[in-house]
């Protein structure tokens, strides 16, 4: 008998291959065992792992991620268009959000010429879905028909044999969440009053009240979506900062460059026509104080961490109007974290929210490294539980089946991602990052730009 995270019923499930596991029912909801399992352990190995991480703050997830058993990271950590190890915007990546417990995860929807919302980023197909002839076709022109002749494209970018669902159905799949998990919903393009109406009906239908927010760059849209829900957050997002743009655009024409480059930052290169655009609207960014007065309570400010770091009043002024504040970037997730860890260090104040693509626990721990502190209560009687409660603290411990091959030479990965001695705390050599770890050219808020794959064209403003 399999287990399913809540959900209403006739949506999309979560399910889990088996029962939960009794020696396990104290840990956290998200954590592997705890409503069911996904991974393939057996139940002694489970207990011992867990139990082993446990010892050290920390568990294994449903996701096979690492969490933090007291869950005392000093931000909130929202999945940037879901899983960033799935498709974007896709099922696999909000069930993979949900499954390694992020607080929050970001889904992007825009409207098509039917009225229906689809759940997409960019202002033309060609990236994330496709169509086997090649064709592309902007967003807003399609008709339903249209979209679901698209087929998704693998995070390697090659076409599949799915089709695209609507937003509908994303938004149905994050009924199934952890309680406590919320979903942003980040409106793009230019919908009319009566496609946000729609758009607000479809969240209210299916998901309960505090389990998503809607976030954008255009205040009008929030407004007015304020008058028909005068109880979910609304986020309003600034535009990046002037050199993030440029560093972004610099980034982008090496990587056109080089399939290499392209295809391995495919998710995040996806910039250009949307800010060329909005630099000839010459929008001016709303202060804390205005989004508060056209949106009231219960709002955000989202802003680039480069914003942020440099104008340490945009703190300061968003907990007086008592506005959620979250950072993104549209450079690299890497970059980002740095940034926060530096910020932490100078005994800066921290956003609310952390939008990333990357795990909780690399984005956790490099901002609190004393969160992985080793108790020395457990016994583990598993070869990978004793290799748990040999590592040092600051091991990657979200790389564990990698540890393996470490260790047996006794050496360990940190979660700087450097290869150590586990006799000595000298480094020994720095190592090449693995397809998940490299995550550079990360784009967040509101950037779209024609990208085709084979051969690639892009347009960039002058």
């Amino acid at each position: 008998m399999g287990a399913t995270l809540a959900g209403c019923a006739g949506g999309s499930s979560v399910t889990l291959a088996n029962d939960p596991v009794g020696a396990l029912s104290h840990f956290p909801n998200d954590a592997e065992g705890k409503l069911g399992r996904n991974l393939e352990y057996s139940e002694n190995e489970l207990i011992d792992i867990q139990h082993a991480l446990a010892d050290r703050n920390l568990y294994l997830t449903l996701g096979g991620d690492i969490g933090f058993f007291d869950q005392n990271c000093p931000v909130n950590v929202s999945a940037h268009r879901g899983d960033f190890r799935q498709t974007e915007n896709s099922v696999a990546s909000l069930e993979g959000a949900i499954l390694n417990g992020y607080e929050e995860a970001e889904l992007d929807v825009q409207a098509n010429r039917d009225g229906s919302w689809v759940a997409y980023h960019d202002a033309y197909t060609g990236k994330a879905v496709g169509r086997w002839d090649g064709k592309r076709y902007r967003i807003s022109t399609m008709s339903n028909s249209d979209w679901i002749k698209n087929r998704v494209r693998d995070t390697e970018g090659n076409l599949t044999e799915e089709s695209p669902i609507f937003a509908s159905g994303m938004i149905n799949t994050w009924s199934n969440a952890i309680p406590g998990q919320t979903l942003n919903i980040e409106i793009k393009g230019d919908p009319s009053h009566d496609d946000l109406r729609y758009l607000n009906n479809i969240a209210r239908w299916q998901l309960e009240e505090g389990s998503y927010y809607f976030s954008s760059m255009e205040i009008e849209h929030l407004e007015y979506l304020r008058k028909l829900n005068p109880n979910a957050m609304m986020a309003y997002l600034w535009d990046p900062d002037p050199q993030s743009i440029e560093i972004a655009k610099r980034d982008l024409r090496r990587a056109v460059k080089s399939d290499v480059l392209y295809q391995r930052n495919r998710r995040y290169i996806d910039l250009a026509d949307d800010y060329s655009r909005r630099r000839y609207k010459n929008d001016a960014k709303l202060s804390a104080a205005e989004v508060r007065q056209k949106l009231g309570p219960n709002s955000g400010l989202y802003v680039d961490i480069r914003s942020f770091e440099r104008h340490p009043t945009i703190e300061k002024r968003a907990r007086e109007q008592g506005l959620k504040l979250a950072t993104y970037t549209i450079n690299s997730d890497e970059y980002h974290r740095e940034r926060l860890a530096y910020l932490a260090k100078s005994g800066r104040a921290l956003p609310d929210t952390v939008i990333v693509d990357s795990t909780k626990f690399a984005t956790c721990i490099g901002l609190e490294p004393e969160l992985v502190a080793k108790k020395g209560e457990y016994r583990a009687n598993t070869e990978l539980g004793q290799m748990i409660s040999k590592l040092p603290n600051d091991a990657d411990f979200s790389q564990l089946e990698l540890q393996k091959s470490y260790m047996a030479d006794d050496h360990y990965l940190s979660y700087t991602q450097q290869v150590r001695s586990i006799y000595a705390t000298e480094k020994v050599a720095p190592r090449a990052k693995s397809k998940h770890q490299g995550y550079t050219e990360v784009i967040i808020k509101d950037v779209e730009m024609d990208v085709l794959v084979e051969p690639i064209i892009i347009n960039l403003p002058d």
